[in-house]
């Protein structure tokens, strides 16, 4: 049940809204790839699809030790995409402090980039990936 609860919690947060972004609204991650029209994001998706099928598969064939390579391999996609949005926003911070530094909308755009956080989605695929390493750890215990 715990694998079927956390493939399930993956799909949702892969559809689900993943950053909110001030007056461009809450994309979830194929629409992040249509708007930023960078092939990482459309990856990340499918990665975390992958992550949760072959969890799905692997519980229909009660083979639970797969779990721990698709639970661990969605951890490791969560975190780099977690440091990669990180790296991403203060790379952005920097910029619109050089652009518009001694600018009276400096502070409308600090104001803005303030406003962009990772939605319920991306914590969605977090519990899902974590859920389906908690399957794996119980299948080790009950062993």
């Amino acid at each position: 049940m715990l694998a079927l609860a956390g493939a399930g919690l993956v799909v949702v947060g892969v559809v689900g809204p993943v950053v909110a972004i001030p007056m461009g609204g809450t994309p979830d991650l194929f629409e992040l790839q249509r708007l930023q029209q960078q092939p990482g994001y459309l990856w990340s998706a499918l990665g975390f699809l992958a992550v949760a099928g072959l969890s799905l598969a692997a519980a229909a064939v009660r083979q639970y030790r797969w779990l721990w390579i698709t639970g661990l391999a969605g951890v490791v996609g969560w975190v780099a995409g977690f440091v990669r949005y990180q790296v991403a926003m203060e790379q952005l911070r920097e910029a619109m402090q050089a652009r518009f530094a001694g600018s009276p909308v400096a502070w409308f755009a600090q104001g803005m980039l303030a406003g962009v956080q990772l939605r319920w989605g991306a914590y969605c695929m977090l519990a899902g990936v974590l859920l389906l390493l908690g399957a794996a750890i119980v299948h080790e215990r009950r062993r």
